[in-house]
């Protein structure tokens, strides 16, 4: 049964769908991932989470359509039980009176937002161009601005903070834990630097610089499990007294999620550093690596060979 308490809230804050999202329950410090529909009614929501990351990949998971919807009636009335692939529940939906309306319900968030309202078609000779990272410069020819969004969720006593901060012309976000200024300071480096440069300009590549390490080794196989002991390690000709911080993601190539996997900060080459996979969905990745050093005008970018990673079975709710 969903909490009368959770859906008013998610309701309150999103008024009109469809739409998929996240909400995070502060007080009980719990994650979860919902669908509102057409009339901003809550008729999805997943069981609550003890992690974000793992309502991040319910969430993709309800965005992707790669889930099994079934109608079902109990003394309260009709409602949808929704399953992964492999049988696992993860996500309810409210009593409805009738059958007929939890079948419609299931049909709209089978649907999603791509099934919303009708797409206008364009003209075939129109090309619509690529959305810019950079905003646009004023009418008076002033240099362009650029805008970020910091939001901070209170924690229990004696916790810190969590945050998240935003890129808001392409709605990039990540999430922190505490006031982590570095974090903050290289989220917005980075997006500040993609939109200075060139359309045809990217980060200094560094081919071939970037191993993978299972259990201290290099990898010999394409194959990774979560609860490995995964190492990257970057061969950087950086002098000693050069000081550099590094972050680490996991990038989907299904998806297209990426995810911090690991972050380090120290002096000199070459960079070594652990990676959790923790709570990620099963399938492609690629590991990607920025490196900002301290005395460089640019930074440095790794890339991994592709590599397949097994599933990692989702943790039953507290309670």
């Amino acid at each position: 049964m969903i909490e009368k308490a959770i859906t008013e809230a998610i309701e309150r804050r999103v008024p009109a769908g469809p739409s998929f999202g996240a909400y995070t329950d502060v007080e009980q410090d719990k994650y979860y991932a919902y669908y509102i529909g057409k009339q901003g009614r809550l008729l999805l929501l997943s069981k609550p989470y003890s992690a974000e990351r793992y309502a991040d990949s319910a969430l993709q998971r309800f965005k992707a359509r790669r889930f099994n919807a079934t109608v079902c009636e109990d003394d309260s009335g009709w409602f949808l039980e929704v399953r992964t692939e492999g049988g696992k529940l993860f996500a309810t939906s409210p009593r409805f009176e009738t059958e007929n309306e939890a079948t419609l319900v299931m049909e709209e968030a089978q649907a999603g937002e791509a099934g919303s309202a009708p797409q206008a078609e364009l003209p075939k000779a129109v090309e619509v161009a690529p959305r810019s990272i950079q905003p646009p410069a004023d009418g008076a020819g002033h240099l362009p601005r650029y805008s970020f969004r910091l939001d901070f969720y209170k924690a229990e006593k004696g916790a810190p903070a969590r945050g998240r901060i935003a890129y808001s012309i392409t709605q990039e976000n990540e999430a922190f834990q505490g006031l982590d200024m570095e974090f903050i300071r290289s989220f917005v480096s980075r997006h500040l630097q993609a939109g200075d440069r060139p359309k045809a300009q990217k980060l200094q590549e560094q081919e071939n610089d970037m191993r993978i390490l299972v259990n201290g080794k290099p990898a010999l196989s394409t194959v990774l499990m979560p609860n490995q002991d995964i190492e990257v390690e970057l061969v950087l000709d950086v002098p000693e007294a050069e000081t550099f911080d590094v972050f680490v993601y996991a990038k989907s190539l299904e998806g297209q999620q990426q995810t911090l996997a690991g972050r380090k900060r120290g002096k000199g080459g070459p960079v070594r550093l652990n990676i959790f996979l923790d709570g990620l969905q099963g399938g492609l990745y690629r590991l990607t690596a920025t490196v900002h050093l301290t005395h460089a005008d640019s930074n440095l970018a790794f890339s991994s060979p592709l590599f397949h990673l097994l599933a990692e079975p989702e943790p039953e709710p507290a309670g």
